[in-house]
């Protein structure tokens, strides 16, 4: 997420010590070829969704029905990870049926806002105005840095919200509490979310940190992690 244009080449010359992989084929060719004396572990899962903060019921359905999320996730974003029915589940909600019908006319653009730092973001963005844009819906993209996407959802902004919670949201209600505030407008029942067009279940995303030395994680994880100096 740094901006290097070709960060696998970047490891490979020593540049880094460590760095986070998500794509499958970049996963695959670290596992291959630049492990030598590091390792390459699973460190995350995060589960990414869109969230559609619009009033207009057709418009969400036929955002819904514009997007192939197969096709999204493995010709696309083509990350280590499986699609998902639900956000907080894996298992309690089912995909929702897609329609078209009632779609009246459309005055002001859909505005798509996504994280511009993350990757995974930026390509389901692109994806998501070229499907809606086919579909004959007006949008635009909203690149932002973490702070103004998280002020747009703060300010109760209209439009469709690229975004992820961590895997420890199927079974922490903190989490749970803080997805239905900061996207669906504190509406907790995902399954409603979910019938009503509200939310679009995409798929997780495996995060695989490739250090050069082997290293060992507390409980699997990267929080805790600091550099300590030498006195």
């Amino acid at each position: 997420r740094g901006g290097d244009p070709n960060p696998i080449l970047s490891y490979s010359l020593g540049r880094y010590d460590a760095m986070l992989l998500w794509s499958a084929a970049d996963i695959d060719y670290a596992r291959r070829t630049l492990l030598k004396n590091g390792t390459c572990s699973l460190v995350g899962r995060d589960r990414y969704f869109i969230a559609l903060r619009l009033e207009d019921a057709a418009l969400r359905a036929a955002i819904r029905s514009s997007l192939n999320i197969v096709e999204l996730m493995n010709k696309f974003v083509k990350p280590e990870g499986a699609l998902i029915a639900a956000i907080e589940s894996d298992t309690a909600a089912a995909p929702a049926e897609k329609t078209l019908s009632g779609l009246g006319d459309q005055t002001d653009p859909v505005r798509i806002f996504y994280q511009k730092g993350d990757p995974v973001s930026k390509t389901i963005a692109e994806r998501l105005l070229s499907s809606v844009s086919q579909a004959g819906i007006k949008a635009l993209l909203m690149p932002a840095n973490r702070h103004s996407y998280e002020a747009a959802l703060v300010d109760r902004a209209k439009g469709c919200f690229v975004g992820w919670v961590p895997q420890t949201v199927l079974d922490d209600p903190s989490e749970k509490l803080r997805l239905a505030g900061m996207f669906f407008n504190n509406e907790r029942d995902e399954a409603q979310r979910i019938a009503l067009f509200m939310e679009i279940p995409l798929f997780s995303i495996d995060w695989y940190l490739l250090a050069q030395e082997k290293v060992g994680l507390y409980k699997g994880g990267l929080g805790g992690i600091y550099v300590k100096k030498e006195p």
